[in-house]
């Protein structure tokens, strides 16, 4: 897998190549209660967590996850997991950087750029919080189509709140 991804004058840096003051960046981005507020383990990660987490990665390869930056500024995470070669699918995931406004299509072009072009995969699926709806109308604003609901998936904010599915297909298939 390429180490880095370049289009426009974006950067998706593998994970596992990170110089550990980036990986200590996407930690802070990660714990900030704006963002892990929206993830199903809402809790603080711990820096060893994060770190084992990220040396796991390189033995998992259903699971990619990059750091996008625009010249020396860290726009956020994105990743591909659940990568499935022969359906040619896998599961987009993102936080954003809370410092900025408006960089989630950056991130979510930029995965796609990934998913189908340098993969080659077909489908794209998404899961959102169904009360996160600045993520939905993200979503929504990039063409994923709604593809159905979990209800009661999650425990947060001490209530069980439903999932929504997104997905979108690759547009040269």
């Amino acid at each position: 897998m390429a180490k880095v991804f370049k289009f426009e004058n974006i950067s998706a840096i593998n994970f596992v190549d990170l110089p550990k003051e980036d990986l200590y960046k996407i930690l802070e981005i990660r714990n900030d209660p704006r963002i892990s507020k929206w993830m199903y383990n809402s809790n603080i990660v711990s820096l060893q967590i994060h770190l084992d987490f990220i040396k796991n990665l390189k033995s998992m390869p259903s699971n990619a996850y990059w750091l996008f930056k625009e010249q020396d500024t860290i726009l956020g995470v994105g990743s591909l997991t659940r990568i499935n070669i022969t359906h040619k699918s896998a599961t987009l995931g993102l936080y954003k950087n809370p410092e900025l406004s408006r960089v989630g299509d950056k991130i979510i072009q930029g995965l796609e750029h990934i998913a189908f072009k340098a993969f080659g995969l077909h489908t794209l699926i998404l899961e959102v919080i169904e009360s996160n709806s600045r993520a939905i109308n993200l979503y929504k604003r990039n063409n994923f189509c709604y593809a159905g609901c979990l209800k009661e998936f999650v425990y947060i904010n001490k209530s069980y709140q439903d999932v929504i599915l997104y997905q979108k297909i690759n547009p040269s298939c």
